[in-house]
């Protein structure tokens, strides 16, 4: 969340850096091979392949003089405590290892004007998901299980997040002004998303005020979810974690669950349904109001990308082309949603 992706660092990294690198994790270990990996919006990823085990380095930027520099730390370092706290307790996650001197989770060092952080994990083999209804029950299961262990997890982000979602605060004053974007070609398609935005908002602060909140991993998708052999190997990258309300770690994946199968045409309320039974089975029955949120937050996350990103890209044409191609189809998601809260809920 507080990282950039910067890839004049990444690239200049050789197999000295790697062998130096590792050499603060562990007592011996020699590199075979090493490959950058495609995916990661805000880190850069390498498969490092040595004599003992295969390991992902994981490299994150940030400029030094960045006024969230240490809370950057300090959630990287809660990040990986996380990860920890919950693998021992057999949840699906890859190991992490700690500095062998000081005990840390992270390598920290300088380049040019960004902090550099490093982090080092069990490469886990697995395949990202294709949503199934036998894929949905197993998240729901592992999800299930989180939660009632992060209920028992003593974390350190002490300061609640007084937003009520994660994506929240991309949303700004001149954002919620549409008067200035009425000139725009998709100035009704924007003013309708908005319209959504503000009713919906409503329900959603109200609710995070009033109800439990603990850590959740905030980015559970099928980018993160691993599968080998029809079971889940690993859920990985814990980086957006927060505090906040399980209908918000709920409504994340049903976002992303909608978002595929819409793409691939399939109708969706069938998965959202059969979500919802599953994840009650593994935990405590979900009530009709923490139904209702969670597909809420799924609706919030596509309002909340859509109005800023139709906002910042209107200097942009070929961006802009993309982005209201885009906010038209989710716009229909949307819609599909709230028929469901106006039928079910």
């Amino acid at each position: 969340m507080y990282f950039t992706k910067d890839e004049s660092i990444s690239k200049k990294l050789s197999k000295k850096h790697f062998t130096n690198f590792l050499k603060m994790f562990f007592k011996d270990c020699t590199i075979l091979s090493y490959e950058m990996l495609p995916d990661g919006a805000e880190n850069t990823c390498f498969l490092v392949n040595t004599t003992e085990r295969s390991l992902l380095v994981r490299i994150s930027t940030i400029k030094s003089t960045h006024k969230m520099v240490d809370r950057a730390r300090f959630t990287l370092d809660e990040e990986m405590r996380f990860m920890e706290f919950l693998h021992k307790q057999g949840i699906p996650i890859p190991s992490v290892y700690r500095q062998q001197e000081n005990s840390q989770p992270y390598l920290e060092y300088q380049e040019q004007d960004q902090c550099v952080f490093v982090t080092v994990t069990d490469f886990i083999i697995g395949s990202h998901v294709n949503y199934t209804m036998e894929v949905v029950e197993l998240v729901a299961e592992v999800q299930a299980r989180m939660h009632r262990l992060a209920k028992n997890y003593q974390h350190y982000l002490s300061i609640l997040n007084e937003e009520h979602s994660a994506m929240s605060i991309r949303i700004k004053k001149e954002h919620l002004d549409s008067d200035g974007y009425q000139n725009q070609p998709s100035g009704p398609l924007y003013r309708r998303l908005l319209d959504v935005y503000l009713e919906n908002v409503e329900h959603l602060k109200e609710y995070f005020i009033r109800n439990e909140k603990l850590l959740i991993h905030c980015d559970m998708k099928a980018d993160n979810i691993l599968v080998l052999d029809g079971r889940l190997s690993a859920v990985i990258d814990f980086g957006d974690i927060r505090v906040s309300v399980i209908a918000e770690d709920l409504g994340v994946f049903i976002w992303d669950l909608c978002d595929h199968l819409n793409r691939d045409q399939i109708d969706f309320s069938p998965y959202i349904k059969m979500y919802f039974q599953a994840y009650s089975r593994y935990s405590k029955e979900l009530s009709r109001l923490e139904k209702e949120m969670a597909i809420r937050y799924a609706i919030d996350r596509y309002l909340n990308i859509n109005i800023y990103y139709l906002m910042e890209n209107q200097p942009f044409p070929e961006r802009m082309k993309y982005q209201v191609d885009k906010a038209e189809r989710q716009f229909e998601i949307i819609q599909c949603l709230l028929k469901i809260l106006q039928e079910e809920f």
